[in-house]
């Protein structure tokens, strides 16, 4: 029979068997496919594991560190929930980290209020400082503060308020710590019409000031107080302390390089231990250094009041760091006092506290 098949039908026969199908790749792929696949979900899960064992030493040192600081039951499960909130990689940096504690604890608390909870409000509020101060987190280290729930009781406190297109420099103390509002006592002025509205607020510590935005949501005349909205936002301002207060009365200057019988006339618009702002002519550039002549009886203090704080009338140097035109045809300066001497800060900060309590009398009466 094999006699019959001819020599080319022979050599296709032999090449048919020397070749593997085509449908044979295909299982060939798909078995890599599935032994990739295998090494993945191999990889998954182990790193899964890894994972899970790395969290439960961390959970464990969590709950050591707990039992060091002498946290109670009620404390470690609100921890617990800040940390599964907000830290569930990372739960020792919620009781080591002040940032990460504040920034916990403003976004529970923000979540209480606006379910409603008041009571559940009140009840996280003790735990909260309760717990705040047994770990240490209340102490303001070299980063400085990280909430305004941080500030102590007592606090001095600067307010700015806009109030119909007027700006308005008040002054109040950090009242009972509370971790839903910042209260503020002894509030100069007081006034109902503050409530609602946005203001800037700075205090000192150590070396530096701070400065940060709230709203005002309630005053109480009678109490002299005030409740503000709590912040994140902390800011360190440059330089050391600074108080600016408004002043806006006219005031006599000249160049240091003119003779000492010249004067320019222009507007003492604020003026701070650090520097001053003053609307004049366009003449100067920046870097001049002009010479001003202060009368403090002139700037709302009073004859009798400059006379009891000895503020008598003096010149003082400042330089000129910034200048902006104005619509009307003038400048402003922004200027400095650099080189200042021991006694000019001090009369300086002695002008702008009778300034300030001046001004604290003018918006009482009104």
């Amino acid at each position: 029979m094999l006699m019959q098949v001819g020599p080319e039908a022979l050599r296709s026969m032999k090449r048919s068997l020397g070749q593997p199908p085509s449908g044979i790749w295909i299982y060939v792929a798909l078995g890599l496919a599935a032994l990739a696949i295998v090494l993945l979900v191999a990889h998954i899960v182990n790193r899964r594991l890894q994972r899970s064992r790395q969290g439960r030493r961390l959970w464990r040192e969590f709950v050591s560190r707990l039992e060091s600081h002498g946290i109670t039951p009620a404390e470690s499960e609100l921890l617990r929930t800040l940390v599964e909130r907000q830290a569930p990689s990372e739960p020792l940096d919620l009781i080591t980290k002040a940032e990460v504690f504040e920034a916990a604890v403003d976004a529970y608390l923000r979540s209480l209020s606006s379910g409603g909870g008041k009571g559940q409000l009140r009840n996280a509020a003790g735990t909260i400082r309760s717990a705040r101060t047994k770990l240490g987190l209340e102490e303001i280290g070299p980063g400085g503060y990280h909430s305004t729930r941080q500030l102590p009781k007592g606090q001095e406190i600067t307010l700015t308020i806009r109030d119909d297109e007027q700006t308005v420099t008040a002054s109040a103390k950090v009242g009972q710590e509370r971790e839903d509002l910042l209260e503020l006592a002894e509030l100069e002025p007081a006034k109902a019409a503050f409530k609602g509205k946005t203001a800037q607020l700075a205090f000192f510590h150590g070396d530096g000031a701070f400065r940060f935005r709230t709203t005002l949501v309630d005053v109480d005349e009678a109490r002299k107080s005030c409740l503000a909205t709590h912040t994140l936002a902390l800011h360190k301002a440059k330089g050391t302390r600074v108080r600016r207060v408004r002043v806006e009365r006219p005031i006599s200057f000249r160049a240091a390089t003119e003779a000492a019988g010249i004067h320019h006339e222009g507007t003492l618009q604020d003026v701070s231990t650090g520097g001053a702002c003053l609307a004049a002519d366009p003449g100067f550039r920046k870097g001049d250094k002009l010479v001003l002549e202060v009368r403090p009886s002139q700037y709302h203090v009073g004859k009798r009041a400059a006379a009891q704080e000895n503020l008598e009338e003096r010149t003082l140097t400042a330089t000129i760091v910034e200048k902006r035109e104005a619509p009307d045809g003038r400048s402003t300066y922004h200027l400095e006092f650099l080189h200042q001497k021991a006694d000019e800060e001090q009369y300086l900060g002695r002008l702008i506290s009778l300034l300030e309590v001046a001004a604290r009398r003018r918006w009482a009466r009104e």
